[in-house]
């Protein structure tokens, strides 16, 4: 489903081009034949069949605004508007506003922001709770480099944390081998009480290409050599009063189940859940835990695929808090961004989570 749909949003936007350069071709009398028409149509389309490139997301967002156009000329060219006729035959207002947008889109996915969730808790937690930081998806050297996580390091180590979690895609197939070693170093440096703690994602194993820049071994001993604790389907007590479950990608075959997981653990204790996918609300909410944290969705990161994962229901939440009775859910859009440098949905940010005793 996932290889069929861009290939048919091809085929559409292809279409749909086509008849915008025969409307330029009259608008602009340039009395192109249609082969000559055509072959521009390729020059313009085949780098698009890369769709993880900038030119599709270009192409994409043309066609999306150009569709908009179309809507609006309908109504706009009945009223003889001043002005309108050029902006509309030219194209040149799709082209405006996608220039725009990515230029917003770049701005985005770098201005990093800071989300705070306080949660309450009637479990005998210490009585000035808990300051957990969570970041998730850094996708490190697609937009995020070695100066700007150094400032949200320097940001966290203000925060005077409990422990800190890494939620998963802190690198991915792009990052090279000097890149994770990088990365780790630098996040090895934020201060906290109990720990830092990693779990893997869909994207830290170099899955989706033929050649990995690092081995999973080289991975780990980056990951060890900081003293960060990856967390593999296990549980870890912390203060004796909280209990950080870490599980497994939802990629792996050979992962345990949540309900097994569980019931390794004292559930008298505050139960943290981290699984960098946010799978499973529903069942988790009824086994014990007390709060799950996932990142993963990038809360869309492109418009409009937010809306279409919300649309058609691809994600069990795509972004934000849910409340359950005694279970609360955080999902993170993440401290970057994958594939393309730009964020377009959604915003680039570090999580902050009070974990509170309810009074009374």
């Amino acid at each position: 489903m996932f290889r069929i749909i861009p290939i048919i949003l091809l085929g559409i936007m292809t279409m749909y081009f086509y008849t915008v350069l025969l409307r330029i071709n009259s608008w602009g009398e340039f009395n192109f034949s249609k082969l000559v028409v055509i072959i521009i149509l390729l020059l313009i389309m085949i780098p698009g069949i890369n769709i993880f490139g900038i030119w599709f997301l270009i192409l994409l967002h043309l066609f999306e605004i150009g569709i908009v156009i179309e809507i609006l000329n309908l109504i706009l060219k009945k009223i003889d508007l001043k002005g309108w006729s050029f902006l509309y035959n030219s194209f040149s207002l799709p082209i405006l506003l996608t220039f725009l947008l990515f230029c917003y889109g770049y701005y985005n996915i770098n201005n990093i922001k800071r989300v705070e969730y306080n949660i309450f808790t009637e479990k005998n937690i210490s009585e000035k709770g808990y300051k957990i930081g969570f970041i998730s998806d850094i996708h490190y050297g697609n937009s995020l480099n070695m100066e700007k996580l150094e400032k949200v390091v320097e940001k966290l180590n203000k925060e005077n944390l409990d422990f800190l979690i890494l939620g998963g895609d802190i690198v991915d197939e792009g990052t090279t081998l000097q890149g994770v070693k990088e990365v780790f170093k630098i996040l090895g440096k934020i201060k906290n009480r109990y720990g830092l703690y990693f779990i893997y994602g869909n994207h830290n194993m170099s899955r989706y290409t033929k050649k990995p820049n690092y081995t999973l071994k080289e991975l780990k001993e980056a990951i060890g050599k900081e003293n960060i604790y990856i967390l593999e389907d296990k549980g870890i007590d912390i203060n004796e009063d909280i209990n950080l479950v870490g599980r497994k990608d939802r990629i792996f075959k050979n992962k345990k189940d949540s309900e097994e997981l569980i019931k390794e653990v004292d559930k008298n204790k505050y139960i943290i859940v981290v699984s960098h996918q946010p799978t499973d609300l529903e069942k988790n909410s009824k086994l014990g835990y007390n709060l799950q944290i996932s990142g993963h969705t990038h809360n869309g990161q492109i418009f409009p695929f937010n809306l279409l994962i919300k649309f058609f229901n691809l994600a069990e939440l795509i972004y934000g808090q849910k409340e359950f009775e005694n279970f609360n859910v955080i999902v993170t859009s993440g401290l970057s961004g994958w594939g393309y440098p730009i964020r377009t949905a959604g915003n680039s940010e570090y999580v902050i989570i009070n974990i509170l005793r309810k009074e009374g």
